[in-house]
């Protein structure tokens, strides 16, 4: 199997894209910068017009000059997150100096800078921090700081996770599983740098990332739960990671992170079994770096050119508990034994079904592939764990540890530069590898210990994204940003046909009732599922308005692939067509039960290896329009989305903001990206009740007697690349208004409930959004359409190709085509 890269139609799609949004600007707000907002007055409350305001990342000393227009307000829009000095001065005044002004991802930063009469030489200093509360939006959100996850002790280091720490996040599901205010999982909107990293799964996962980021390559996660805004994304919650930066100072660490079975304690029903502790061993370990890009004599990037890398590989061999069962030795030699009660005693009765088989002339010979497998069953038992008697008959319980190792690989980098004083051009890359052999996550380890049928998983999980910021005038800020996921994930890929040459080139399922069998998986599926988009926003200071409007255009396309590397021998007994049906009967078998008599056959089915069926599916395949007998339906399919949005926060007064704005989605359907889909229409689906009167004319007769208008068998159409799965939604409006009002209560008993003044903030809000449905929900239920597989098994009544016609005597698995027996 090889892995595809973008598609040429999806190069052509984003290429219009790309020029659209620059035409237009048109798309979602950047969740990954901040906004610092505020107003300059004097001390008796009057604006301040025509202010220096000037900030600098105290990180970078990357600096950004403003003045406050007529309404004494200023706007710094798209900055990057972190720590900032504002600086206020203007002649005939005293200089105001704010520090550590902390500014979090989509959200405003906010800094009221009040001048006093004096010297501009004087300066007046306060130490703002970070904003407890949101003063000037009606936004919620709750923000992870890159100090929080550097401490939070999280065992798997996925900085995801964290965000189950916060409040309105339910982990009922497990973490991947998570939910946030009890929203469906796919309303969460996952972005690293603001490219969607999620889409595949999350219909079921909420939780998951297809590159799962690192707890010390993220800067932080600010999670947006209540009124968004127009600029925030399609969903209802949005998480968004940023990545880490260098600064002007060259920093790193180094860490190691170790698990250790001789640390815990074991698990009781280890010792139960008198097996060992489980092999929970982890190694995580790696470092970071990121300061100025300095090239000692050629370049000096101090203030100017950052970097950072993160590289962290986790080795992590585990071992997880199986049980298993398997035949006695004297059952595997045929010496089938089975309890009966005779007068309140119970008896144990024993029938040598191969003796019993020559006697009647039946088959005898014990079929030597499933004798070696049987063999091999039996050595791997040897090996390790424990074999317990839990009172079956010819059955005993296997239980052991079954191991395995994971590998994960993530590096990351980011590099930042100061094109020049108007424009900064920004770019974050994270490449992961992660490995298990076996597969212990999805069960396709060995069913016993050493068996060759092992399933492995091997996945690649990209991100990248560039981002260029441009002051295009004093009151105008530009934001463009692309950027692509793109991560192939191959499962159980490395199954090929050698894996079953002690099987006689077959899967091998055994009967019911005789232990487990020996084949685990004989059908990989790799899959990968690429977004890539990209998106402008244009940021404008008027008055007392912060305008902000902008849009893009977000592509998904997904790969499905199912193949079968070996057809699947199911072996089992006839009762309707097998000649020694007549063997197992109350004369041979005294005072058995109907379920001891079938346990019988079915251990009689497995020693002489009676096939009841070849398992195997025809694949259409979309390049020769035919189908192939256990071949490779590799499904393409696609979806695109627009949007556009306009945002305005009105700053009435220093004490009260209103914002509000609109939001356009366009999602359009999924459709097919290659010829192996089918549909069915609602006809299809009434059957023969027909069609009914129920909402919009599409309800089904159901549960109405005699309703028999429709068709008996329904029919599965061609589901055409390009062919829209639903009609379009063009009215996704979704409009959000807000208030925040600062009361500014100076005293008595309401200053002493409030808080702060600078802090006390009422707000309220309303705000509607539109969620896009995963790619996943569309493929489970057009995949599931029948056209793009078609059942080939072969039995006694659709026909074996090792049966001569008119012949009706079982199939032997090492039987020749037309031998007797």
């Amino acid at each position: 199997m090889t892995r595809s890269s973008l598609p040429r139609w999806g190069l052509v799609h984003f290429a219009r894209a790309v020029a659209m949004v620059v035409f237009a600007t048109t798309f979602a707000y950047a969740q990954t910068s901040s906004t610092l907002t505020g107003v300059v007055t004097d001390s008796a409350g009057g604006v301040v017009p025509g202010a220096a305001v000037n900030i600098v990342n105290n990180a970078t000393q990357v600096t950004t000059e403003s003045v406050s227009n007529t309404s004494g307000q200023f706007s710094f829009p798209a900055l990057p997150v972190g720590a900032y000095t504002v600086t206020v001065s203007l002649a005939g005044f005293k200089t105001f100096v704010a520090k550590e002004v902390r500014l979090l991802g989509g959200q405003v930063g906010n800094v009221n800078a009040i001048l006093e009469v004096g010297d501009l030489t004087e300066k007046v200093e306060v130490k703002a921090g970070s904003e407890l509360v949101q003063t000037q939006s009606s936004t919620v959100a709750s923000t992870l700081s890159v100090e929080q996850l550097s401490e939070i002790p999280l065992n798997s280091r996925n900085a995801l996770y964290a965000v189950a720490l916060l409040p309105g996040v339910s982990t009922s599901g497990g973490p991947r599983g998570a939910i946030i205010n009890g929203l469906p999982n796919n309303t969460v909107n996952i972005t690293i740098d603001g490219v969607n990293t999620g889409n595949m799964l999350q219909s079921g996962d909420g939780f998951f990332s297809m590159v799962t980021p690192r707890m010390d390559a993220v800067e932080e996660i600010t999670v947006t739960g209540a009124v968004p805004g127009g600029g925030a994304g399609a969903g209802s919650v949005q998480i968004a990671m940023t990545t880490r930066s260098g600064s002007n100072q060259f920093d790193g660490s180094l860490y190691h992170y170790w698990r250790q079975p001789e640390f815990n304690s074991n698990y009781y029903f280890n010792k139960v079994n008198d097996l060992p502790k489980n092999e929970v061993i982890a190694h995580q370990y790696g470092f970071r770096q990121g300061g100025p890009v300095v090239i000692p004599g050629l370049y000096d990037g101090r203030g100017k050119a950052f970097f950072f890398f993160n590289f962290e590989h986790l080795y992590q061999p585990a071992s997880v508990t199986r049980t298993r069962e398997l035949l006695t030795e004297p059952a595997a030699r045929g010496l089938f034994g089975y309890n009966v009660t005779v007068a309140g005693v119970q008896e144990r009765r024993e029938v040598n079904l191969i003796a019993l088989a020559a006697a009647n002339g039946q088959i005898s010979a014990l079929d030597p592939t499933i004798q070696g497998l049987l063999s091999k069953i039996r050595t791997a038992t040897t090996t390790t764990g424990t074999i317990n008697d839990i009172g079956l008959a010819n059955r005993r319980q296997y239980v052991f540890q079954s191991e395995g190792v994971g590998d994960q690989y993530s590096p990351t980098g980011r590099l930042d530069f100061n094109l020049s004083d108007r424009h900064r051009l920004s770019g974050a890359y994270w490449w992961q590898r992660f490995t298990s052999t076996a597969d212990l996550l999805n069960n396709r380890d060995a069913i016993f210990p050493g068996l060759a049928n092992v399933g492995t998983q091997n996945s690649y999980r990209t991100t990248g994204n560039s981002t260029l910021r441009s002051t295009l005038g004093r009151n105008l800020v530009n934001e463009v940003r692309g950027g692509w996921q793109w991560s192939p994930n191959d499962f159980f890929a490395n199954v090929t046909a050698e894996q079953f040459a002690d099987q006689g080139g077959y899967g091998i399922s055994f009967p019911a009732s005789t232990g487990n069998g020996v084949t685990h998986t004989i059908s990989p599926a790799p899959r990968n599922t690429t977004t890539w988009s990209v998106d402008n926003t244009l940021n404008w200071l008027q008055g007392a308005h912060s305008v902000s409007f902008g849009g893009g255009y977000a592509g998904v396309y997904n790969r499905l692939n199912g193949y079968t590397v070996v057809p699947n021998v199911v072996l089992g007994f006839d009762t309707n067509l097998d000649p020694a049906i007549g063997l197992f009967g109350a004369t041979n078998f005294p005072g058995a039960t109907a379920a001891q008599l079938t346990e019988a056959r079915n251990v009689y089915a497995l020693l002489t290896g009676r096939v009841s069926s070849v398992a195997g599916n025809a694949r259409l395949d979309s390049a020769g329009g035919r189908y192939v007998y256990n071949g490779d339906l590799a499904r393409l399919s696609r979806q695109s989305s627009f949007s556009a949005f306009v945002q305005d926060s009105w700053r009435l007064t220093p004490t009260l903001t209103l914002n509000g704005g609109l939001r356009w989605d366009l999602h359009l359907p999924f459709t097919p990206a290659d010829d192996t889909w089918s549909l069915a229409t609602i006809e299809d689906i009434c059957g023969i009740s027909g069609v009914g009167n129920g909402v919009g004319g599409r309800g089904c007769n159901l549960f109405q007697p005699g309703a028999s208008s429709g068709q008996l068998t329904p029919d599965f159409d061609r589901f055409e690349p390009g062919r829209p799965a639903h009609k379009t939604n063009w009215t996704d409006f979704a409009p959000n208004i807000g208030v925040a009002w600062r009361p500014d209560v100076q005293g008595g008993w309401l200053r002493t409930l409030l808080g702060d003044p600078e802090q006390a903030t009422v707000r309220a809000g309303y705000g509607l959004s539109y969620n896009q449905e995963r790619i996943d929900r569309f493929t489970a239920n057009a995949g599931s359409n029948s056209g793009g597989v078609i059942a080939a098994t072969r039995n006694n009544t659709t026909g074996f190709p090792l049966v001569l016609p008119g012949e009706s005597h079982p199939v032997l698995l090492n039987q020749p085509r037309g031998s007797d027996r």
